[in-house]
C-alpha cells in the first residue's frame, strides 16, 4: 500500500538488486549502479497517497452544505509493474552474473527466471509458487533473501499483505547471513522500505515512519541518492496522512531535487504527483492540476502505465472539484481500466470510490452506493484502514441524503474511529464535519457546533484552513448559529 497514496515506483528494484547482488560479481559498486538506473518506490502522489477531500458541495433539502467523505485520489503504494520488470531484467544482467552462468537447470536460476516471466504476465499466484519452489532448494543466504523479496512482491500484488510482510521480514533475517557488509545494508534497506508500505496500508503510521527512517539512514550510508529519494517520498506520504502538509511538501521537494539530479523522469513524475496532492488538500486546485499534468506528461514519456493511471485519477478528482463531472468521469474510467489491466486491486478500489463520488454528485445514488460497497470490500480484503474509513464515510453521505440519519451517523462514527486509529488528520476533519451535519439535522445544534469547531481546528492544524472543505464547514457553522439564534 495505501494515493497513496501514492500513492509509490520500483520496490522490486531495491529488494532484488540489493539481495541478489550478493550473487553477482564482487568488483562492482552496487550502490552507484543502483542510483543510476532505478526510480524510487515512493507514491506517485502519494498519493499515494493523496485523497479526494474536496468534493462539490451537496445541499440537503434544508440547504445544509455537506462535505462528502473523501475517496483516495491515488494509492498508498503506487509502483509501476512494467518498470519493475524492466529493471529486474537489468539486475539479472548486471548483478547476477554468477547465477546466469549456472546451468540452465540450476534451481536458483530456474526459480528466479520463472518468477520474472510470471510477473511480466501479472500471474502473481504462480510467481509466488515459483519463488516458494526456489526456497525449497539448497540456497545461500543471499539467494534466500532475493527469493523472499520476490515472494513478498508476488504476495503483495495479489493482495496478501500478511504474507508479503512475512516474506520481507524473513528477507531481513536472511540478509544478516550475506558475507558482504554493503550487500547486507542494501538488502536491509529494501526490506525495511517494503515492510513500511505494508504498515502504512494497515494504518501503523508510526511503525511505517520508523522503517522508512531506518531505510533512509542505510541509503545515506550506501551513498544511494535514488534510495534516499524513495525513502523521502515515503516519509512525505506518512506526514501528509498525519496532517503535516508542510513537512510532507518539504520531503517531496527534496525527493524531487534528487531525482532531477539523477535525471530520473519517472522519479520526478512521482514527486510532482505527490506535490500536486498537497496543493489539492490545501485548496489550490489549479496548482495541483498543473503538477498532475506535468507528472502525466513524464509518465507518458517513459511509458509507465500505472503512473499514468494514478495521475489520471488525480486529475479526475480535481475536475470533479471544479465541476467538470463529464471530464472527471472520463479520466476516472480511464484510470480504472488501466488498474484492471495491471491487476492492481488497490488502484481499482480507489477509482471505484472516486467514480462513486461523481455518480453521487450527478444524483445516481444507487449506482454510487454500488461503487462504494465494491470499493469497501476491496479495501477490507487489502486491510487498508484509510480506504475503509473513506468508503464508510462515502456510504454515510448517501444514507444522509436519503434521510437515514441514524444509518449515516453509524457509518460516519465507524469511519471516524478508523481515522483515529490510523492517525489520519484530514479524514478526522471530514468525518467530524459530516457528523456535525447529521447532529444539526437531528436538532442537536450544540453538538453540531462542537463537531464543526473540532473539524475547523484540524484543518487549521494541517495548514488547510483556507481549503474548500474548511469553507464548507464555516458555512455550516453560520447556518447552525443562525438556527440557534432562532431558538
Amino acid at each position: 500500500m495505501m494515493g497513496v497514496t501514492m500513492y509509490v515506483v520500483g520496490w522490486i528494484t531495491d529488494g532484488v538488486r540489493a539481495a541478489l547482488s550478493a550473487l553477482g560479481p564482487r568488483g562492482k559498486d552496487a550502490g552507484q549502479a543502483q542510483s543510476a538506473r532505478t526510480s524510487d518506490r515512493s507514491p506517485v502522489s502519494e498519493p499515494q497517497v493523496g485523497w479526494d477531500s474536496t468534493p462539490p458541495v451537496i445541499r440537503a433539502p434544508d440547504g445544509t452544505a455537506n462535505v462528502a467523505s473523501a475517496e483516495p485520489a491515488v494509492t498508498q503504494r503506487v509502483f509501476e509493474h512494467e518498470a519493475r520488470i524492466a529493471r529486474l531484467e537489468t539486475q539479472l544482467t548486471q548483478f547476477m552474473g554468477d547465477v546466469l552462468t549456472l546451468p540452465a537447470d540450476a534451481p536458483v536460476r530456474v526459480a528466479v527466471e520463472r518468477v520474472q516471466a510470471l510477473m511480466t504476465e501479472y500471474a502473481w499466484g504462480e510467481a509466488a509458487q515459483a519463488a516458494e519452489a526456489g526456497l525449497r532448494e539448497r540456497t545461500t543466504p543471499g539467494e534466500r533473501a532475493a527469493l523472499y523479496n520476490l515472494l513478498g512482491e508476488a504476495r503483495y500484488w495479489s493482495g496478501e499483505l500478511a504474507g508479503a510482510e512475512a516474506a520481507w521480514r524473513e528477507m531481513l533475517r536472511q540478509a544478516e547471513g550475506i558475507p558482504e557488509a554493503r550487500e547486507v545494508d542494501q538488502a536491509r534497506a529494501a526490506a525495511l522500505g517494503s515492510i513500511g508500505i505494508v504498515l502504512t496500508i494497515r494504518g501503523d503510521l508510526e511503525g511505517a515512519l520508523k522503517h522508512y527512517s531506518e531505510a533512509l539512514e542505510l541509503h545515506k550510508k550506501l551513498g544511494s541518492l535514488d534510495g534516499q529519494a524513495g525513502d523521502l517520498g515515503k516519509i512525505g506520504n506518512v506526514l501528509r496522512t498525519q496532517g503535516d502538509l508542510e513537512g510532507a511538501l518539504k520531503h517531496f521537494s527534496k525527493a524531487l531535487e534528487l531525482h532531477q539530479k539523477l535525471g530520473s523522469l519517472e522519479g520526478q513524475a512521482n514527486q510532482l504527483g505527490s506535490i500536486g496532492n498537497v496543493h489539492r488538500i490545501k485548496g489550490d486546485v489549479e496548482e495541483a492540476l498543473r503538477r498532475f499534468n506535468e507528472a502525466l506528461e513524464l509518465f507518458r514519456k517513459v511509458g509507465r502505465l500505472e503512473g499514468q493511471a494514478n495521475v489520471l485519477g488525480n486529475i479526475g478528482v480535481v475536475l470533479r472539484i471544479k465541476g467538470d463531472l463529464e471530464g472527471a468521469l472520463r479520466h476516472l474510467n480511464d484510470a480504472l481500466e488501466l488498474h484492471k489491466k495491471l491487476g492492481s486491486l488497490e488502484g481499482q478500489a480507489n477509482q471505484m470510490g472516486n467514480i462513486g463520488n461523481v455518480l453521487r454528485t450527478q444524483g445516481y445514488l444507487e449506482w454510487a452506493l454500488e461503487h462504494y460497497n465494491e470499493a469497501l470490500a476491496l479495501h477490507k480484503r487489502l486491510g487498508s484502514l484509510e480506504g475503509q474509513a473513506i468508503q464508510l464515510g462515502n456510504i454515510g453521505v448517501v444514507l444522509r441524503i436519503r434521510g437515514d440519519l441514524e444509518g449515516a451517523l453509524k457509518q460516519y462514527s465507524e469511519a471516524l474511529e478508523l481515522d483515529k486509529k490510523l492517525g489520519g488528520v484530514e479524514g478526522q476533519a471530514i468525518r467530524l464535519g459530516n457528523i456535525g451535519i447529521v447532529l444539526r439535522m437531528k436538532g442537536d445544534v450544540e453538538g453540531a457546533l462542537r463537531h464543526y469547531n473540532e473539524a475547523l481546528a484540524l484543518y487549521e492544524r494541517m495548514g488547510a484552513g483556507r481549503s474548500h472543505n474548511a469553507e464548507i464547514v464555516r458555512r455550516n457553522v453560520a447556518m447552525a448559529e443562525g438556527q440557534r439564534a432562532k431558538g
